[in-house]
């Protein structure tokens, strides 16, 4: 029989024994859980910035600066030679350019948009004249008044055009993003997660290397790891989108996967789920208020550096020590010479260990 006081009280000797080593794999244990999605945070700006350079190197579209006279603002706005290129001078080709497109409807931003500029043109046409030596175009306050309306109509269909543009883009970035963050999550952390599990409940009995998070990828068991990880993953989702609390419930049915994975090298994920249930069984409330425990730990947590420096390993010593005390209810038997050198566990599965302690 366990109880939460001890299981804490023993974490503490442990960190106060091998505490350099405890940080070292906390540390990675928080680069893999809080450092990444920090990173993934960053994407938000990243993508403001995408959007944000869209918008400041778009050209601008041509307005016109229509009023009771004529004056720079006017004819600097669509200055155009015969191709309608703009040019630093005003001349008659840019009336005539100006003219031709109106008719033809180009600068119009609808059907409808088109008719009644064409029609308002002809009867409204503006008249040139010249003003100290250059072409100005005087127009009546009807005309005006309709190409303000057009211009206004291709205003808006450019920035909705541009802004669906930007909107495919980024959404196919995203689930870019998102595919490369599933798999690193799937191959490369969950991995590191079962070893940073596997370190924590052997340096319970001895003291432990470091490299051991690696066991995972030295351990020959690579493949169900990463499948036994991923399928805990699935399985708590649904649960809880089915209820929050029969997801809450699996979650601790399922804590000890990562345990069993990690002290098995032979483990499949059909036995680390069962393993995990019959250490679990009857436990999940007493689990759950050990997690209860920690709440003022994970308030002091908020001041920067004590989470990483004393929090996340006593937490996750105090998790190993709960996986010490549930074992034999799942028949693991302790092995004194782990091939990974730091006196890891046996399921004792075929009678081929039994156990020793």
């Amino acid at each position: 029989m366990w109880s939460i006081g001890d299981l804490k009280r023993k974490a503490k000797d442990v960190i106060r024994q091998a505490y350099g080593r405890c940080v070292l794999v906390s540390l990675i244990f928080t680069i893999l859980t809080g450092g990444l999605g920090s990173i993934g945070g960053g994407g938000t700006s990243f993508f403001s910035g995408i959007i944000k350079g869209f918008q400041d190197n778009k050209k601008p579209v041509t307005t016109y600066n229509y009023d009771n006279d004529y004056d720079d603002d006017d004819y600097y706005s669509y200055d155009y030679d015969d191709d309608g290129v703009y040019d630093d001078d005003y001349d008659d080709d840019d009336y005539d350019y100006y003219n031709s497109q109106l008719d033809g409807g180009i600068l119009c931003g609808s059907a409808v948009s088109k008719k009644i500029a064409v029609n308002t043109f002809k009867f409204n046409a503006p008249k040139i004249t010249k003003y100290d030596g250059s072409a100005v175009i005087k127009t009546n306050g009807v005309f005006a008044a309709t190409n303000k309306l057009v211009m206004g109509a291709m205003e808006t269909d450019s920035a909705t055009a541009a802004l669906l543009g930007v909107g495919a883009f980024v959404f196919v970035i995203i689930i870019i993003a998102s595919l490369i963050g599933a798999a690193f999550g799937i191959f490369v952390t969950n991995p590191f997660m079962v070893g940073v599990d596997n370190f924590f409940s052997n340096q319970i009995y001895e003291d432990t290397n470091v490299d051991s998070v690696l066991y995972a990828f030295k351990s020959g068991n690579y493949k169900n790891i990463c499948l036994g990880m991923f399928e805990r993953s699935i399985f708590i989702t649904l649960w809880s989108m089915l209820f929050v609390i029969p997801g809450i419930v699996k979650s601790y049915e399922y804590r000890m996967v990562p345990y069993v994975l990690a002290n098995d090298p032979n483990c499949t994920p059909a036995e680390a789920f069962a393993k995990s249930k019959q250490m679990m069984d009857g436990e999940k409330g007493n689990a759950f208020l050990l997690d209860l425990s920690f709440i003022g730990w994970y308030l002091l947590s908020l001041i920067p550096l004590v989470g990483l420096l004393y929090v996340t390993p006593y937490k996750k010593l105090t998790d190993a020590y709960l996986f010490d005390a549930l074992r034999d209810k799942a028949g693991f038997g302790r092995i004194s010479n782990n091939p990974y050198g730091n006196g890891g566990y046996n399921t004792g599965m075929n009678g081929a260990y039994g156990n020793t302690m």
